[in-house]
């Protein structure tokens, strides 16, 4: 948790006491404002593609994380494979992700 949400916290929990029943929902729902959106700015199942858009949000000073799915090749799964790589930026990060990106089209 950042400091800034630990303070959050740390202050509504001083003002309203340590009451367990109204600190457990509101600790949920501070949870909830104050957590980062995530928006899936790129999708490949190429690796080389994948690397070069995460180098060139990561040269642009973009926050940025991967979410990686993989089909096949398992247990039944029959003998390919492939992984899906999503890359996502914070919400406030997709316009100028979006241009980084577009820049070199």
């Amino acid at each position: 948790m950042g400091n800034k949400k630990a303070a959050a916290l740390a202050a509504i929990v001083i003002l309203l006491g340590f009451g367990g029943v109204i600190i457990f929902p509101l600790k949920k729902l501070i949870k909830n404002l104050l957590q980062i959106k995530w928006e899936i700015i790129y999708s490949t199942q190429n690796i080389e593609i994948y690397a070069k858009v995460k180098g060139m949000l990561l040269n642009n000073n973009i926050r940025m994380k991967t979410e990686m799915f993989s089909s096949g090749g398992g247990h039944g799964g029959g003998y390919g494979f492939a992984t899906t790589y999503h890359i996502l930026v914070r919400l406030e990060d997709v316009h100028k992700a979006s241009e980084v990106l577009n820049s070199t089209k």
